[in-house]
């Protein structure tokens, strides 16, 4: 299988558009986003793995790409 697409901002409303319709595309997916709430609705929708991390924290972002 290929690599996922990294979808970061995948909490808000363009990422969860666009992963929404990459997702309809038969495209695999991993979800990066802020609110936790709503990152957990879309994997839960969407099927698909996500992350929570901190744009600000370097190290956030590393392990979510490490994640994916």
């Amino acid at each position: 299988m290929a690599a996922p697409y990294l979808i970061f901002g995948a909490s808000g409303a363009i990422g969860t558009a666009i992963a929404s319709d990459m997702a309809a595309n038969g495209h695999h997916l991993h979800l990066a986003g802020r609110d936790e709430a709503r990152l957990a609705a879309l994997s839960g929708q969407l099927a698909m793995p996500s992350s929570r991390f901190d744009a600000l924290d370097t190290d956030s972002i590393r392990q979510v790409v490490a994640e994916a």
